[in-house]
């Protein structure tokens, strides 16, 4: 039998564990820190390697990818701007131009400024569509853009639908603007709180029939009487100027009738031999003057202007017709008018 080996069937004795010395504890504690350092190294030489997604501009992982709209809802005044850069600026009654044409916008911008600073939500949308900083302090320059848009957007009429989307009826200017005598492009269609549009009909169309027109009752001189206009129609005698001004019978060929807002004005013009007539100031004469622009002292129908008074209209409709014949104007008391409606 060797020396130290237990006799066979012998119980197992306990081994007495050895201590280990200082050297052989400091050597392990070395080898720990090493591997930890190595891990340490792994890791930052793999963060090196590999950018991060904010670096490489790719989402984090579960991130939404990017989308062409924006991820909440737009404002109102949002969406009407999205109509705007879709179909172009809006063909409108410019409250600025009707019912009769003011040369001093720039100046209506500054004196209405404190208003346009009110409507803070269709602010914000103009100042992001012209590219002006929210907190910037605009030119005079840059209000007079601003207050050409805020108008427009004023005019944009958006009807709520049941699903969350917008109505809307837009008449698009002319490709050469509202002046060039082109035809403009009215749209239909609806846009969601997305600012996704969907158009139901797009077509060709003239200028807007903007409230330049007679009151409501205006009495229009006809061979069997005078009528109101707003009890016309089509078809029915009235009395007009041939070419040499001599009075004629035509015939209505058309009729026409606007809302008008409530703070829209009538002029009533007096002349000195008692003949009076009450229009919009834009509604023309017969030898093309408009009536806002006549003052008194001037003539009209071979009779002096006594006075030209402004007053109120809250009728909420203004009517107009066109009349056959060359010259297509009508008789208001004694005194003749042109049109507004286009033939």
């Amino acid at each position: 039998m060797m020396s130290g080996m237990e006799p066979a069937g012998a119980p197992m004795r306990p081994r007495t564990m050895t201590k280990p010395t200082v050297a052989q504890t400091g050597l392990r504690a070395l080898r720990a820190l090493a591997a930890l350092l190595l891990i340490a190294v792994a890791a930052a030489c793999s963060a090196a390697g590999s950018p991060s997604p904010e670096a490489s501009g790719s989402p984090p992982a579960g991130s939404p990818s990017p989308s062409a709209l924006p991820s909440g809802s737009l404002t109102q005044g949002q969406l009407k701007v999205r109509l705007m850069q879709r179909f172009g600026p809006l063909w409108y009654c410019d409250r600025d131009a009707y019912p009769v044409s003011r040369d001093d916008e720039a100046t209506l911008a500054l004196e209405r400024w404190p208003e346009v600073v009110a409507e803070a939500e269709a602010l914000s949308a103009i100042l992001e569509h012209l590219g002006i900083a929210p907190g910037a302090v605009p030119s005079d320059a840059q209000k007079l853009l601003v207050y050409r848009e805020w108008k427009m957007l004023a005019a944009i009429a958006l009807q709520a639908g049941n699903d969350g989307s917008f109505g809307f009826d837009y008449l698009a200017q002319p490709a050469g603007g509202a002046g060039s005598g082109g035809q403009g492009v009215h749209v239909t269609g609806t846009i969601d709180v997305r600012g996704r549009i969907n158009v139901d009909r797009s077509e060709p169309a003239g200028a807007p029939n903007c409230p330049i027109c007679l009151p409501g009752g205006a009495m229009i001189e006809t061979p069997t009487g005078p009528v109101a206009v707003d009890r016309l129609r089509p078809g029915q005698a009235v009395w007009t100027l041939d070419a040499a001004g001599r009075r004629t019978a035509g015939f209505v060929i058309r009729l026409g009738s606007v809302p008008v807002p409530a703070d829209h004005e009538m002029v009533n013009l007096v002349l000195a031999d008692g003949r009076s007539v009450t229009a919009s100031p834009g509604h023309p004469l017969a030898d093309g003057r408009l009536l806002g622009s006549v003052r008194p002292g001037d003539v009209v129908d071979r009779s002096v202007v006594r006075s030209t008074a402004r007053a109120p209209y809250d009728g909420g409709r203004t009517f107009d017709l066109l009349v056959s014949g060359v010259t297509g104007s009508y008789d208001i008391g004694g005194i003749w008018l042109g049109s507004t409606l286009a033939p």
